[in-house]
């Protein structure tokens, strides 16, 4: 084979791998949906942010965009937070649509809403504190997205399917204050 032809071929081959990529990575753009946190966030309340997002490229196939402080809502949006620390928690709190504070639904709580913000659907993933946060996105996924979290393992489900908008309402608290397991037997 002439070396022009075997570069030409490798040009090919490169560009259509990148395009493969591109398609199978669905970034989410400003038309998409979101992850939403505020700009004073936690460590631990980005954490569940980066958490949801992955678990979510991993059953939809959709990489969504984590943003800060977005209060105006023009696409689907997930949004993590806590009165204090994110503005839209605080608006929707403040408007009747969310209720939540640090002693409800009370330490390590959470609530999970579906909310329609200008049209759009909203999945709201409020924490009464900081574990709150996690615990709810954590709640959320193994509740509705169909993720197991084992002690072997995680357990995604087998095939990926599209993101979808739950009718969600729900407020949990943990029975006792210290979560764990014992991963040992008598």
């Amino acid at each position: 084979m002439h070396p022009f032809m075997r570069y030409a071929a490798i040009l090919l081959i490169l560009l259509n791998v990148h395009c493969g990529l591109q398609r199978a990575l669905r970034v989410s753009t400003d038309d998409a949906s979101q992850i939403i946190i505020g700009s004073q966030s936690s460590p631990l309340e980005r954490y569940a942010a980066r958490e949801l997002q992955r678990y979510l490229y991993q059953v939809s196939g959709t990489l969504l965009e984590i943003r800060q402080d977005v209060t105006d809502i023009r696409t689907p949006a997930f949004v993590i937070g806590q009165v204090t620390t994110n503005p839209l928690v605080h608006d929707l709190v403040h408007a009747g649509e969310l209720t939540v504070a640090a002693d409800d639904p009370g330490p390590q709580g959470y609530v999970l809403k579906k909310i329609s913000v200008n049209g759009r659907p909203l999945i709201a993933i409020a924490g009464s504190d900081v574990v709150g946060c996690l615990y709810g996105v954590y709640g959320l996924l193994a509740d509705y997205y169909g993720i197991g979290f084992f002690l072997g393992g995680d357990v995604l489900p087998d095939k990926k399917s599209t993101l979808q908008w739950l009718n969600l309402d729900e407020r949990k608290a943990p029975a006792m204050y210290i979560r764990g397991f014992l991963p040992w037997t008598n």
